[in-house]
C-alpha cells in the first residue's frame, strides 16, 4: 500500500515537473493605436532554445496557426548554443514561414554559437526575414510599418542611431529586441509605438510576488513578462518557450504572445 501510494505521488510530480515546460500557453494583448489602420494579428516567439513541442513541434504551430497571424516576430534565441542540433528549429521556421511573414532579431545563444553566421543565413534561406540593426519597412493589409531588428551583441549595444531613425518613421514602430533590460537606458527614450523583447524567461520560477531570476537583471527582475509603458514607448515581454541551463520552470508556463493591434 506504501509503495502504492509512493508511486501515484511521483507519478504526480513528474507529471506537474512536465506540465511546467511543455504546457503551452497564450497571453493576448489588445493595443488601439492611430497608426493602424485595420486589425491586425502579430504573434510572438522568443526564446525557443532548440526545443520542439511534439514531433515537428505541432503542438506550437497549431497555437500559432489558430491565431491566424499577419505577422510572427521571433526575438531570438530560436537555437541554444549547448546543443547542436538546429534542423528542427529551421523545419519550424518554414512552417511558420508558410503562415505569415517572419521578422526575427537574434539573441544571446546565437552569437554564443562558432557557426552563427552560418545560422542566420540558413534562417534567410527558409524565408525568415533577418534584421540585424536594420530597419524594414512593411505593408500588411492598409497597415505601414517600420520594424527595427535591434542587435545589441553584434554592434555592441549601439542602437541609438537606428532608433533615432525609427522614431522619425510616420509608420507604426515596431522594435524587436531580444534584451528587455535596456528598456529603461534606451528603448523608452525613443518613440517606439510598441517593443517586443524576451530573454527573461519570465523569471524562470514565477511566486505571487513576481519572478525569481532572469539573466542581465539578477534577482526579482522588474522586466520579466507583461507589458509595460514608461514615456512614450511600450514593450511587451515574452516568457519565451524554452529553457537553457537550468532546466525547470515554475508556475511560469512557456509562452505564446499574441498582439492584437487595432485603429484607435
Amino acid at each position: 500500500m506504501e509503495w502504492g501510494i509512493l508511486a501515484g505521488a511521483a507519478g504526480l510530480l513528474c507529471g506537474f515537473l512536465w506540465a511546467q515546460n511543455n504546457w503551452l500557453t497564450e497571453k493576448k494583448y489588445v493595443l488601439h493605436h492611430p497608426r493602424i489602420a485595420s486589425p491586425m494579428c502579430i504573434v510572438h516567439l522568443s526564446d525557443l532554445h532548440a526545443k520542439q513541442f511534439g514531433r515537428g513541434s505541432c503542438r506550437l504551430l497549431r497555437r500559432v496557426r489558430r491565431q491566424k497571424p499577419d505577422l510572427i516576430a521571433f526575438t531570438g534565441d530560436l537555437v541554444d548554443r549547448f546543443r547542436l542540433e538546429t534542423d528542427a528549429a529551421y523545419d519550424l521556421m518554414r512552417e511558420l514561414t508558410a503562415l505569415a511573414p517572419v521578422v526575427y532579431c537574434p539573441g544571446n545563444h546565437e552569437y554564443g554559437r562558432r557557426d552563427r553566421e552560418q545560422i542566420l543565413e540558413q534562417l534567410q534561406a527558409c524565408g525568415v526575414i533577418v534584421l540585424r540593426q536594420q530597419i524594414r519597412e512593411m505593408q500588411i493589409a492598409e497597415n505601414r510599418l517600420a520594424i527595427l531588428g535591434a542587435d545589441e551583441i553584434g554592434y555592441g549595444g549601439k542602437s541609438a542611431e537606428q532608433l533615432a531613425k525609427l522614431e522619425q518613421s510616420g509608420k507604426f514602430r515596431l522594435l524587436l529586441a531580444h534584451f528587455p533590460h535596456y528598456f529603461d537606458s534606451s528603448y523608452s527614450r525613443y518613440a517606439i509605438d510598441l517593443a517586443l523583447c524576451g530573454h527573461a524567461h519570465g523569471g524562470q520560477f514565477w511566486f505571487p510576488g513576481g519572478g525569481v531570476y532572469a539573466p542581465g537583471q539578477g534577482l526579482f527582475p522588474k522586466y520579466c513578462k507583461g507589458m509595460h509603458q514608461k514615456g512614450r514607448a511600450r514593450m511587451i515581454v515574452s516568457r519565451g518557450l524554452g529553457n537553457s541551463g537550468f532546466p525547470l520552470r515554475l508556475l511560469n508556463f512557456p509562452q505564446i504572445v499574441v498582439a492584437e493591434l487595432l485603429p484607435e
